[in-house]
Parts: C-alpha cells; structure tokens; sequence
C-alpha cells in the first residue's frame, strides 16, 4: 500500500474535518450551549491521529478508479464515510462495553466525567453517547444534501450511506444475537462480517466515490465483487488482533472479543478442531465474561495449536487472492487506476492495527 498516498490524505481531511466541526459547533452555540463540552468529545474521538483514515480514503480511490483522479469534491464527500465510521464506533463501543479506542477512552467512557450527577455517570456516558454517536450518522447524510452535487447524484448517495448504515446495524444486531447463542457456524460468523464490516468499510465508500463522478453499473459491480472479499478479510484480520495483537499497536484492549463473548471465526474454529478436555477446557474459558493472563494465554496457545489461527489466515488470504481477481479480469476499471485497490486488498490481511 502506497502510505504516503494515505498520509496526505490524512493530513487534507483532517483539515475538512476541523472546519466542518467548528460549523457544527457554531449551530449548537445558537442552538443549545450546553451541549458544546459533551459535543467536544465526539470531534475528539474522530479527530484522534490513531484513526487509520481507510474509509475516507477509499472514497478517493472510488473516484480515481472511475474518473482516473481525485478532486477535491471527492475528498469533500470522504467526510460522509469519516462521519459514518464515527458513529458506527461510538455504538460499537456501547455495546461491546469497550473502554478503549484508538490509544484512548471510548466516547461513553470520557463522557462518564461530565455527568452533572456522579452516581448517574454510567448511564448518562451511554446515553449521551448513543445521541451522539446518531448526531454524527446525521449530520453524515446532511453533508450529501448540502453538497455540490446534482440533485439525482444526491439521492444515489444517500441511498448508498443508508445501506451502509442499514447494514451495518443488521450484522450489529446478529453479533449480539451470536454471542449470546451457545454456538455459532462460520457461515453465520461470514454473515455478520458482511453486513457488519465489508458493506460500510469497503463497498459504501469505493461507490460513493465512483458514483459522485458518474460511474457506470459495470464499474460498480466490479467495485462490489473486490470491496466484499476484502472487507470480510479485513474484519477476520481484526479478529485476529483482537486476540493476538499488541494493545499499543491496535489502541484497544487485547482479548476484548472473547471477553464479551463474541463469535469469530478463531474461536469458532477452535471448538470444532478441538476434542475431549482440551474442548472442554476451552469452551468453559471462552464462556467466561472476565479473563486473567493465564486463561488468555490458553485460549491463544488452544488457537494456535489446533490449527484454527492458520485456517483464518487461510481463508483472509484466500478472499484477497479472489478479490485481485476480480481487478484482474475487470473490463471497466483502468489497470492501472487499480493497482492501489490491490494494494488496499494485501493492507487489509497484513496490518498490524
């Protein structure tokens, strides 16, 4: 992946990003004050120089893949997937009852301190950050309206946002619905990584992008067919660090998933390869809500030894394979406008946050 590609676009949308908060901060002050301490939390949650910047970037990548370069209305319209991705988070973060994200406290977490009642700051941090986090998914549609694109254009953008939107929340729902289940099968695992990961962190974005600039149906279809594999790769890959990461590389806490009980396919993987006492052993550890050093360090030894590591690295390489493919063969995206996708495909199964 050419990173200095990445990093220039960082540093341009972190600027947009600064005067679209200061619009929004001035809105508030007209309208409701007291809400500028607590709406300062969100901004400096998106704004955190841990944040990778990949969705917004690959709003970018979409245009260039159709129109061979990126202007700066596209780089206007990443903000839409900056914001999405934000609001996504702070959910996400509600649920999981994550206290870490991107090197620093989740957004319900810091906003436990501004409770006006300090034995009602639980449930004021979480419901102050369920609003914001949905303040920001509206103000990321608001952002379309508002544009400089034609009034049809609009309409296909919004739709694209609200799939990405609509998705995202029916693979939530499924991941808490599985986790609560005694047991789930890797077709139901792909599910939630489908809905829940590849429709708004790859394919939305790629299409916002190419749709601003007038892409085609063949265009968005080939878009489609690489942004879905890579997507569900990405999403095993970050299970993968979920557990056998570095805290200070991925910015939050390692052995968060199993501790709240998530499927994925490591430990999916693992209770099927496994047998007897070592089955036993393992199940019993990873229906645990709590885990010491010692009980994590078998679970990730259980992963590995019985092949179940290997397998979902396996099956992440095996989606970016397929996914290259699909540049490969596709008729209506420029070889060379698509060497950064492949680029993009092999970042998604080797980062390392």
């Amino acid at each position: 992946m050419d990173f200095n590609e990445l990093t220039r676009y960082q540093r341009t949308v972190s600027r947009t990003l600064v005067l679209f908060f200061k619009q929004r901060e001035a809105e508030l002050r007209r309208e409701a004050p007291a809400l500028v301490p607590l709406f300062r939390h969100a901004v400096a949650f998106t704004m955190r120089r841990e944040s990778k910047r990949v969705r917004g970037f690959l709003v970018t990548v979409g245009e260039r893949a159709v129109a061979g370069r990126t202007s700066r209305i596209g780089e206007q319209l990443s903000v839409v997937a900056e914001l999405v991705h934000a609001s996504l988070l702070i959910h996400d973060d509600i649920i999981d009852r994550d206290e870490r994200r991107r090197g620093g406290p989740t957004v319900h977490a810091a906003l436990r301190q501004s409770s006006p009642r300090p034995a009602n700051a639980e449930h004021f941090g979480v419901s102050q950050g369920i609003l914001l986090g949905s303040l920001l998914g509206i103000w990321a549609r608001q952002h379309i309206q508002h544009g400089p694109w034609p009034a049809k254009t609009k309409l296909t953008l919004l739709a694209i946002a609200e799939r990405m939107m609509q998705a995202t929340h029916m693979g939530e729902m499924l991941d808490v619905l599985l986790a609560e289940r005694p047991a789930a099968s890797a077709r139901d695992i792909l599910r939630v990584h489908r809905l829940k990961t590849a429709e708004y962190s790859f394919v939305g974005p790629l299409h916002l992008g190419a749709v601003s600039v007038g892409a085609t149906s063949g265009q968005l279809a080939t878009l489609r067919d690489y942004g879905m594999p890579t997507g569900i790769a990405f999403q095993i890959q970050d299970d993968i660090l979920g557990l056998f990461g570095s805290q200070k590389e991925t910015g939050k806490a390692v052995g968060a998933d199993v501790a709240e009980g998530k499927k994925t396919l490591l430990t999916t993987e693992a209770l099927r390869r496994t047998h007897g006492p070592t089955h036993a052993k393992l199940k019993s550890a990873l229906a645990r809500r709590k885990h010491n050093r010692q009980t994590l360090s078998f679970i990730r030894a259980t992963v590995r030894e019985c092949g179940a590591l290997d397998a979902s690295e396996h099956l992440a390489h095996e989606l970016v394979t397929q996914a290259k493919a699909t540049l490969a063969r596709a008729r209506h995206i420029d070889p060379k406008r698509s060497i950064i996708l492949k680029n993009l495909a092999d970042f998604a199964v080797h980062r390392i946050a």
